[in-house]
């Protein structure tokens, strides 16, 4: 009877935990929050519910649980976002509080619940998984779908990015297409409104797997890789080439020998041959004109207000520091920005951008120490150095990856290093 009971437990753990990963890939801007279902802001404001009515049961039954440094670290939490509130004007008022009155401290209590079962890795093992599933799903779609025609989708409209796209029974989307050589091909976008963001999720799955899964399964690490490629996006092939190339070389480099200092001269080769290739198509590009242009405008739109930003959400102060041609076009491109990290500085200043950077200035102190630490730290710079050039700033996504480095080192590091040696296997 209690095998029974705890494989249904386990079972309902599973499905609940499987539907929250599952929810959060959703919001991050695929089709189905624009033509389908809801909102980003309304999904980011659901699921955080559900993790706090999850976490609260299950941090109730843990009587050994430090629910006092919790408390301390949500209460300083809210104080710092609230005198935010106090110092600043708001242009997206639903935003700010699905994602940061809400969803984020509702994921950092969700996280230390799963801390506290010993599962916090199996809470990111299972982001991975959800990723590589869609990844072979599109995979499959992109090959007999896009390329192939073996079947011909419905045409919808895309609010927005503005045209048609190709709709193949609402499980892959043909959203973006790539000049490459002398024509012209599509991109793979998954159920994505656009590449990058599904390189983004693809960059995160990938993160995870190597920095912070003790397993680095390489059936999911190539697929991953693969899926990225087929994205066409430059961000993503660069910043995958980089991880796996810093994971193999790493490897490598501890164990001198013949075939090490062969691989790692390979994997060198090869990685600087695709950066430098991913470059080459993007010079002189739209794309990459539009991107100098964000990060120039994004900067100057920063130091007009450096401490506390131009108010929440606030596109008018950008856009005014835009190019001149930008603003003539004025379409959806043109007036698009692309830099996340520079867009938390506009909105909320150095102020909001220590909300996110804290784990990073706090891991340093004992990234020297620890070798798991320094995996989780390498982890973490990529991430945020992704968003650099890859608008996610306030993507439910994003912020349940910072959760983990919250909980990671806030609530206590020695015990969380305990906690990620349980084996994740389903």
């Amino acid at each position: 009877m209690q095998s029974s009971v705890s494989q249904e437990s386990s079972l309902f753990e599973k499905t609940v935990e499987y539907f929250i990963m599952f929810l959060i890939i959703v919001s991050t801007n695929t089709v189905y929050t624009l033509n389908k279902f809801a909102s980003a802001r309304v999904l980011a404001f659901g699921v955080g519910i559900i993790m706090f009515f999850v976490a609260v049961q299950v941090i109730a039954l843990h009587l050994n649980s430090n629910r006092t440094k919790l408390i301390t670290i949500l209460f300083v939490y809210y104080m710092y976002i609230m005198f935010y509130c106090f110092m600043t004007d708001f242009y997206g008022k639903t935003q700010f509080i699905s994602i940061f009155l809400v969803f984020f401290p509702a994921s950092v209590c969700y996280l230390y619940a799963r801390f506290l079962d010993g599962k916090l890795n199996v809470s990111v093992h299972r982001f991975v998984n959800i990723v590589q599933l869609l990844s072979i799903l599109s995979l499959a779609c992109w090959v007999l779908f896009s390329n192939l025609h073996l079947i011909k989708g419905n045409t919808m409209y895309s609010g927005w990015s503005g045209t048609n796209i190709t709709n193949y029974f609402w499980i892959h989307f043909d959203t973006q297409t790539q000049s490459i050589f002398s024509g012209v091909i599509t991109r793979n976008t998954g159920i994505f409104l656009e590449a990058p963001m599904y390189a983004y999720t693809l960059l995160c799955a990938l993160y995870a797997e190597l920095f912070i899964s003790d397993e680095h399964r390489m059936p999911v690490i190539i697929i991953l890789l693969i899926t990225l490629v087929t994205t066409f996006s430059t961000t993503g092939i660069i910043f995958g080439v980089l991880a796996v190339a810093y994971y193999i070389i790493r490897r490598h480099v501890t164990h001198i020998s013949p075939v090490g200092i062969v691989m790692v001269t390979i994997v060198a080769g090869v990685s600087l041959w695709v950066i430098k290739s991913a470059l080459s198509s993007k010079t002189g590009s739209t794309s990459a004109t539009l991107r100098n242009d964000d990060l120039h405008a994004g900067m100057i739109a920063w130091m007009k207000h450096p401490f506390f930003g131009n108010g929440f959400n606030n596109m008018h102060v950008i856009h005014s520091s835009m190019a001149a041609w930008r603003l003539k076009d004025g379409s959806v491109g043109a007036l698009g920005f692309t830099s996340g990290v520079l867009k938390i500085l506009s909105d909320g200043g150095i102020y909001l951008f220590v909300a996110y950077f804290l784990p990073l200035f706090s891991f340093f102190s004992t990234a020297l120490t620890q070798s798991k630490t320094k995996e989780k730290l390498v982890g973490l710079i990529l991430l945020l150095a992704t968003m650099v050039i890859t608008f996610v700033p306030y993507s439910p996504l994003t912020m349940y990856l910072i959760s983990f480095f919250y909980v990671y080192y806030f609530l206590d590091n020695k015990q969380s290093e305990q906690s990620l040696r349980i084996s994740v296997k389903e």
